[in-house]
């Protein structure tokens, strides 16, 4: 079985949260992206959400209910945003 993401793209960053599995960020032909693919596997589901930057390479894991993406490259430099995305609003 695969499935796809909502877009290709490559130096992405991938945690998981309980049923949720988290790919966000990355690098594309077109720039950086802010788009967090969001898989459910309770009903083998994908959603979105956005980082509040655009940016790849970036840093994830998760704690809890909570998955959090950190730094990685964005146009002009490095970030220091940390996102954090909470499974129970999902």
């Amino acid at each position: 079985t695969n499935t796809t993401l909502s877009f290709a793209r490559h130096f992405l960053s991938g945690t998981k949260v309980g049923v949720f599995a988290l790919f966000a960020g990355g690098r594309h032909p077109n720039g950086n992206s802010n788009v967090v693919d969001v898989w459910n596997s309770e009903n083998n589901t994908w959603t979105t959400a956005n980082l509040t930057q655009e940016r790849y390479g970036l840093a994830s894991t998760s704690v809890r209910k909570y998955a959090l993406f950190a730094g990685g490259y964005v146009l002009g430099g490095y970030s220091k945003v940390v996102d954090i995305w909470n499974s129970d609003d999902n």
